[in-house]
């Protein structure tokens, strides 16, 4: 989980930081805190 140091949405999915030099939309995984899985 420690790659999952970024924001978390809707109290459950925390997402990786970003590449500082991306600010494009892309798609990514999150991890899940209440069942503890990459989703």
């Amino acid at each position: 989980m420690d790659d999952y140091a970024g924001r978390v949405l809707a109290d459950r999915y925390r997402l990786p930081l970003p590449p500082s030099d991306e600010y494009e939309l892309t798609e990514s995984r999150a991890f899940d805190t209440y069942s503890g899985q990459e989703v």
